[in-house]
């Protein structure tokens, strides 16, 4: 029964970000940064959920060697998009230091500490860790600054949301993958269903804050 809900659950978040591509597509004129960012994470992580999905009974060692380069991805395009969200000076420098130094480290992962036949457990869980701390340091932000009237409505809001819940959400699933892995395939299939629905919920929030884009004014020639 989980063996089929994991199939069914593996192809729906596989798909779903195809209805946040075409919200995107019809708010198109008002995508500016920050969130030309998020469009980015999305087509990335679509292209690579569609690969895994295509090698998912055949070659799992190519879908592991997929995941480790879409980790560095990931993480570079997430720093990028709260060093664009976050005020602070010195956070958003520390946030460019944090990109070099986990690009270097995720370099070394896959040569020396955990090779490229496992899930990079160090590296996900790292992200992980630092893009959960940086939603709630948004969070922190709208508190501080006072600026949101209905949050609801705050396209941002529910983006930095989906970004919480999945990091946050998936944070032991990611630190102890590889052992969840050895414990047999319907304990991995029990564990990884958590991670599709962190990840549905991920999609939704992203297409309720595309969605919640305010259309560009058109421009008065009188």
């Amino acid at each position: 029964m989980n063996e089929n809900i994991f199939y069914y659950s593996s192809y729906v978040t596989t798909f779903i970000p195809l209805i946040t591509i075409f919200i995107a597509i019809h708010k198109s004129r008002s995508i500016v940064a920050p969130y030309n960012f998020i469009i980015i994470l999305i087509v990335s992580g679509f292209s690579v959920d569609v690969l895994c999905l295509y090698f998912l009974d055949n070659l799992l060692r190519v879908n592991i060697i997929i995941l480790h380069t879409y980790t560095l991805i990931e993480y570079v395009i997430l720093a990028l998009f709260y060093r664009s969200i976050l005020y602070n000076e010195i956070i958003k420098k520390s946030v460019v230091f944090t990109v070099m130094v986990f690009t270097l480290f995720k370099i070394a992962d896959i040569l020396w500490i955990t090779g490229i036949s496992k899930m990079d457990t160090i590296a996900i869980t790292v992200s992980s860790f630092f893009f959960t701390s940086s939603s709630l340091l948004f969070y922190w932000q709208i508190l501080q600054r006072m600026e949101v009237e209905a949050i609801e409505r705050y396209p941002l809001f529910w983006i930095n949301s989906g970004i919480l819940c999945y990091f946050a959400g998936n944070l032991i699933t990611f630190m102890f993958i590889n052992y969840i892995a050895k414990q047999g395939y319907e304990y991995f299939v029990t564990h990884w269903l958590l991670h599709n629905f962190f990840s549905l919920f991920k999609y939704l929030a992203f297409s309720i804050g595309l969605w919640l884009l305010p259309r560009p004014q058109p421009i008065s020639l009188s």
